[in-house]
């Protein structure tokens, strides 16, 4: 799967002069985070993706603080 995400047809170099967007999700185990572009035609391309399992002190923090840890 993480080939198949990184290869050229999936993942689209960052450009400057295009709208972005940022997707950010925190659950009681993990975090996840989708930057993408949209181009001229309104089409969506990932640009990066990040996800990390969560440390037993931050398992405890309210949902709302994992929301705002994913985002920093």
């Amino acid at each position: 799967m993480k080939a198949q995400l990184t290869i050229e047809r999936t993942l689209a170099y960052f450009d400057v002069n295009k709208r972005t967007e940022v997707m950010v999700d925190g659950s009681p185990i993990g975090l996840g985070a989708i930057l993408s572009q949209i181009d001229h035609c309104g089409r969506s391309a990932l640009a990066a993706y990040i996800s990390k399992v969560l440390n037993p002190a931050e398992r405890n923090h309210a949902q709302i603080d994992r929301e705002m840890l994913v985002v920093i």
